[in-house]
């Protein structure tokens, strides 16, 4: 092998590696760097060869990380594991530098370590301009809904004064009113008394969405509150005459949740699902899985569906394909959501039913323990 590593051969097949390969001895000496790794260090070929691996990757951020990753580079279950780290080249540049060690081996005795250097300064700038833009539509979406919140309160506050008295004075001329059944003058202070009511529903809630806040988090476990869920839907299934299938089936976890709040977005969302079950009977799978990084809710049901030129507008303010209704059930459930740090995601198909998935970031789980 050592006679192959010092050939022509070898040092043009090094060569041609676009990645950076620097072969250090078991004196922890660079004796073969290709022109690759020697651009991506900041330096020349001949500057790489003969220092120690220390002296020429000086520049490394995580210094203690480093050390125990060369460490473990001539340990054949820890080699090639990726070590990610920022590179202070020797212009003062800073790269961004993802490195793997491999053994070389000959006799069945280590004489060598090889290391392959990838700069992924670009992919590294790319991610944070992402992250960037993602925060910055966090922050515009959050003043976005402050400024709802804000608008919303304003207006609430200015229309249930007004309202109030409309429809106080419409029920009291109502009740005064001693003219026959079906006099025009008393239908249409029905009609006033009506419309005043319909609105205070509409101001009732407006209020509602601006008070949903974060108010008690706690631990929750997910599996006695969606069985609690559960029951209460089969509850309101019974009332309305409804034979409904409900099924559970939830990893353990805990999750640091308001529970109330949570509550009611369980609760809005099932009773969409009832209210599409217009067959009389229906079925409800209510599923929790534990990720790498979040904890996934899902529900299903086999109710007549939403079309799909009405999905993207679901969780907007108002909007509702009922004849009666306010339309901010969904948009509470997303505001719930968001006050939790998830995502809220709706998909149907019409005639066969639909499904909502809530996801909760990792920060705010934790399993059970048994």
């Amino acid at each position: 092998m050592l006679p192959l590593i010092n050939s022509s051969y070898f040092q043009n097949l090094v060569e041609g590696f676009t990645n950076g390969v620097l072969i250090v001895n078991s004196n922890g000496e660079v004796y073969v760097a290709n022109t690759a790794a020697a651009h991506t260090l900041g330096c020349s070929v001949e500057e790489c060869n003969g220092r120690g691996w220390r002296d020429l990757l000086g520049g490394v951020a995580y210094t203690g990380e480093f050390e125990r990753f060369m460490r473990d580079a001539s340990s054949t279950d820890r080699c090639n594991l990726p070590f990610f780290t920022p590179y202070t080249r020797p212009d003062g540049q800073i790269r961004y530098l993802s490195m793997t060690t491999s053994p070389l081996v000959e006799w069945q005795k280590i004489f060598g370590i090889m290391i392959l250097l990838t700069d992924v300064t670009s992919i590294q700038h790319m991610h944070q301009r992402e992250k960037a833009i993602l925060t910055e539509n966090n922050k515009l979406q959050r003043e976005r809904y402050e400024s709802l919140q804000n608008i919303s309160q304003a207006i609430a506050h200015q229309i249930r004064n007004p309202m109030m008295t409309i429809g106080g004075f419409a029920g009291l001329l109502l009740r005064r009113n001693t003219r026959p059944a079906g006099d025009s003058e008393a239908e249409f202070l029905d009609g006033i008394l009506s419309a005043s009511r319909r609105l205070e529903e509409i101001v009732n809630a407006v209020s509602q969405f601006t008070a949903l806040s974060l108010k008690n988090p706690q631990p929750v476990d997910v599996t006695g509150m969606l069985d609690e869920a559960c029951a209460w839907i089969a509850t309101r299934a019974e009332a309305n005459g409804t034979r409904l299938v409900c099924d559970v089936r939830a990893e353990p976890a805990r999750l640091v949740l308001d529970p109330e709040l949570f509550r009611t977005a369980l609760h809005e969302i099932l009773e969409n699902s009832l209210e599409a079950m217009d067959r009389g009977e229906g079925r409800l799978a209510l599923r929790g899985s534990l990720g790498i990084s979040s904890y996934l809710f899902v529900f299903s049901d086999n109710g007549h569906g939403i079309d799909k030129e009405h999905l993207p507008y679901l969780t907007d303010p108002f909007f509702t394909t009922k004849a009666v209704g306010v339309g901010m059930g969904l948009t509470n459930v997303d505001r719930i959501v968001r006050e939790h740090k998830g995502a809220l995601f709706i998909s149907s198909q019409p005639g066969k039913g639909s499904t909502v998935s809530i996801e909760i970031p990792q920060d705010v789980t934790a399993p059970i323990e048994d």
